[in-house]
């Protein structure tokens, strides 16, 4: 059995036919009815696009002192910037601090006992987050012990 003229498998190639001539697009034909009673509007006139009295001009007023003086920003760039002066130690416990770590599973551990129903277990975790926590920890952990009751 012979194979079609355009063979499109994965292992042959497509064979597309030249176009002829006489498949140019058609002619596109726009139908706009009857153009006689289409309304007309009048242009505006010269006069009225002429700009307003006084030239029309925009004025700006910036306000830029031209007197040679350097303006503030140009002085306070070139003064020198102390930096010995700033303290970066926030006191805090950072996250992968090891003790933060415990305190933080402290709290977890009293969540669970609270949602089994161990006040007590609960009570007693929440009491060394009070001890050993950083601020944040303590008010999580005044907050369960309030709602604990």
């Amino acid at each position: 059995m012979p194979r079609p003229k355009n063979d499109f498998t994965a292992e042959g190639t497509l064979i597309m036919d030249k176009p002829s001539r006489s498949a140019e697009a058609p002619a596109l034909d726009f139908n706009l009815g009857d153009t006689t009673t289409l309304k007309t509007e009048t242009l505006p006139t010269a006069a009225a696009s002429a700009p307003p009295a006084g030239g029309g001009s925009i004025d700006f007023d910036l306000n830029i002192d031209i007197s040679g003086q350097r303006p503030i920003a140009a002085q306070a760039a070139q003064a020198p910037v102390d930096l010995g002066a700033i303290n970066l130690d926030l006191g805090a416990p950072t996250p992968s601090d090891p003790k933060w770590q415990e305190v933080a599973t402290k709290l977890d551990l009293a969540k669970a006992y609270e949602e089994m129903g161990d006040k007590d277990g609960a009570r007693e975790l929440l009491n060394e987050v009070l001890k050993e926590g950083d601020a944040a920890q303590q008010g999580q952990a005044n907050q369960m012990l309030s709602k604990l009751g």
